[in-house]
């Protein structure tokens, strides 16, 4: 599980995400990047870069579904330390995401992130940006 700083909990926060974001997919999920989230200026830090996972009954039975956040979140946590501060993102998991490999959506990812860094996707990744 991803710690609490790190996590959207909230409808409220799901939603301003998806209403100022960018979406990029992949063949496993779609992600929504919300950059530049504001900081109360008392913190005087940048924010932590923070995740929510959304699994439907579109992915499969519960199982399924448990599986592809499973997943996601283990990979969510092998780029934490490398990932830049202050933004949030949501994925939205395919019904394809529950049969892949960690390895795949571990490529996935680091191609989306690296599409919004760079806003280009490296070369032969199949990342779409609507």
């Amino acid at each position: 599980m991803l710690s609490k700083p790190h996590r959207l909990r909230t409808s409220n926060e799901y939603d301003k995400v998806y209403k100022h974001s960018r979406r990029i997919n992949t063949p496993y999920f779609r992600i929504y990047f919300r950059d530049h989230v504001k900081v109360s200026p008392s913190e005087g830090i940048l924010a932590l870069p923070r995740f929510g996972i959304v699994a439907s009954k579109k992915v499969g039975n519960a199982v399924a579904r448990n599986r592809g956040k499973r997943l996601i979140r283990e990979v969510i946590k092998s780029f934490l330390p490398d990932l830049e501060q202050n933004f949030e993102a949501v994925i939205v998991l395919f019904n394809t995401a529950s049969e892949a490999t960690i390895d795949q959506l571990r490529d996935a990812f680091a191609a989306s992130v690296a599409h919004r860094i760079k806003g280009q996707a490296p070369a032969g990744n199949q990342v779409q940006s609507d």
